[in-house]
């Protein structure tokens, strides 16, 4: 009983980390096209704040295959895994997100051109602490050296080279949302700063889609 128990819970996990990724990508490519028409001067206020919305229902997703991935590797090591610190990397990016979306919601109805950019200051935050859990999150867990088979470990080693290249740019990537989301509260250009600083988050979160993840699954698929 508790094996098929726990084979249901792996099933649940690998579904949500398949879905998860190919949605994260789609809301990222959002988050440029919707930033782009903002500074082409297409209702830029609208893009705005449409665009923050989709970056924090984003970061929710990254922190629902986090939640994903953890579960497997929890299935797999006996409930270990959880104490190495994902819940503060979960926790994070749920409250990010959340946040996001309401102040994304209130830059739309309130017209106060703050809300966007304390946003844009909250996913910088959120990407900046989260760049290191974000490569653990995606590290595979081969069984023993002995045991794992070649492919796994050449998959291994290469999410892991994906997963610190990645984890760097988003630290990058948080420093930079940071100082533009203070520049735009600050009022200067307030709406352009903000949608270039939702540009680099959106392009931020694609590359991770197309790297951590698509290793992290790869290796799966193969396991």
């Amino acid at each position: 009983m508790v094996s098929l128990h726990e084979e249901h819970r792996g099933t649940r996990s690998y579904e949500m980390t398949a879905v998860t990724p190919v949605t994260e990508a789609v809301a990222a490519v959002a988050i440029i096209v919707l930033t782009i028409l903002g500074l082409v001067n297409v209702v830029p206020g609208i893009m705005m704040g449409v665009a923050t919305i989709v970056v924090g229902a984003a970061i929710l997703l990254q922190g629902a295959q986090t939640v994903g991935e953890y579960s497997r590797v929890a299935v797999q090591s006996g409930g270990a895994a959880m104490a190495n610190g994902a819940g503060g990397g979960i926790t994070l990016d749920f409250l990010a997100g959340g946040a996001g979306i309401v102040l994304g919601i209130l830059s739309l109805f309130a017209h106060a051109e703050q809300f966007a950019p304390a946003a844009l200051i909250v996913f910088g935050g959120t990407l900046l602490l989260s760049g290191g859990i974000a490569g653990v999150s995606a590290a595979p867990t081969l069984r023993s050296e002995t045991e794992a088979s070649q492919t796994e470990r050449a998959m291994a080693a290469i999410t892991r080279e994906t997963s610190a290249i990645a984890a760097g740019a988003q630290v990058l990537v948080g420093i930079a949302a940071i100082v533009l989301g203070i520049l735009a509260l600050a009022l200067i250009r307030p709406e352009i700063l903000t949608l270039v600083g939702l540009l680099v988050v959106g392009g931020a979160l694609l590359m991770r889609s197309a790297t951590i993840d698509g290793a992290a699954l790869a290796l799966m698929r193969n396991a």
